[in-house]
C-alpha cells in the first residue's frame, strides 16, 4: 500500500475547489458586460444591484478559496523540497526559500520555477540532476502563472481607477480572460504535483528496497 502525504491531496483538492470559485468570478464578470449593455441594452437598477451583489460574493468566495490554496501548495512544496535535500546534495534552493520566493517581487518571476525544477529534478536522478530535463508541461504551466500575474495587475488597476462603465465593463472582460488561463494552469499544476508525488514515492521505494 503506497502512502501519500496528506499535504498532496490537501494541494490538490484546494486547487480544483480554487477553480470552481474562479468560476464564479468569470460568470459574474460576463453578467457585468451583459448588464451594462453588452447586448445594447442597460439593465434595471434592481439587476444591476443584483449583479454587483453577486461580483462581490463571488470575489470573496475566490480569494478566500486562493489563500487557502496558497497555504495547501505551500505545505506541499515545503516538504517535497525537503524530500528532494534528502534525496540529493545537489539543492541550491533550501525549503523555506521555495516557499518564500513565491511573495518577493521580481524575484517571485524566476526563483518559484527554479525551486520547482530541482524538486523535479532531485526526485528523478539525483546524482545526475544536471541532465534532467524540464517537462514541457512545467514549463507551460509557470508561462502560464505569468501571464496570469500580469492580467491580475491589470485588474487591479482596472478596479483601483474606474471611471466610467467602460472601465467596469473591462475589469469583467479581465476576469473572464484570467479564468480562461487560470483552467489550463490548475490542471498543469494538479499534474506536476501528482507526478512529482508519484516520482518521490518511487524514490523512497528504491531506496527502502532497492
Amino acid at each position: 500500500m503506497k502512502i501519500i502525504d496528506p499535504r498532496e491531496p490537501a494541494a490538490v483538492y484546494s486547487i480544483v475547489l480554487w477553480l470552481v470559485t474562479d468560476l464564479g468570478v468569470a460568470v459574474s464578470g460576463a453578467l457585468l458586460i451583459v448588464s451594462l449593455g453588452g447586448f445594447g441594452n442597460i439593465w434595471s437598477p434592481p439587476a444591476l444591484d443584483f449583479v454587483k451583489r453577486f461580483s462581490i460574493a463571488t470575489n470573496i468566495c475566490s480569494m478566500t478559496a486562493f489563500a487557502l490554496s496558497v497555504v495547501c501548495f505551500a505545505r506541499w512544496i515545503h516538504n517535497a523540497s525537503i524530500r528532494a535535500h534528502l534525496f540529493s546534495g545537489g539543492m541550491t534552493m533550501s525549503p523555506g526559500w521555495a516557499v518564500g520566493s513565491y511573495f518577493i517581487p521580481i524575484i517571485n518571476l524566476f526563483k518559484p520555477f527554479q525551486a520547482m525544477r530541482e524538486i523535479w529534478q532531485a526526485s528523478i536522478a539525483p546524482n545526475t540532476t544536471g541532465i534532467v530535463p524540464v517537462p514541457v508541461g512545467m514549463r507551460i504551466w509557470w508561462g502560464l502563472w505569468l501571464v496570469r500575474l500580469g492580467l491580475s495587475n491589470a485588474n487591479y488597476q482596472a478596479i483601483a481607477s474606474v471611471r466610467n462603465l467602460l472601465d467596469i465593463g473591462m475589469s469583467g472582460a479581465l476576469n473572464i480572460l484570467t479564468f480562461v488561463i487560470d483552467v489550463p494552469m490548475a490542471l498543469l499544476l494538479i499534474v506536476l504535483i501528482r507526478r512529482l508525488g508519484a516520482n518521490q514515492r518511487a524514490r523512497v521505494e528504491a531506496q527502502i528496497f532497492g
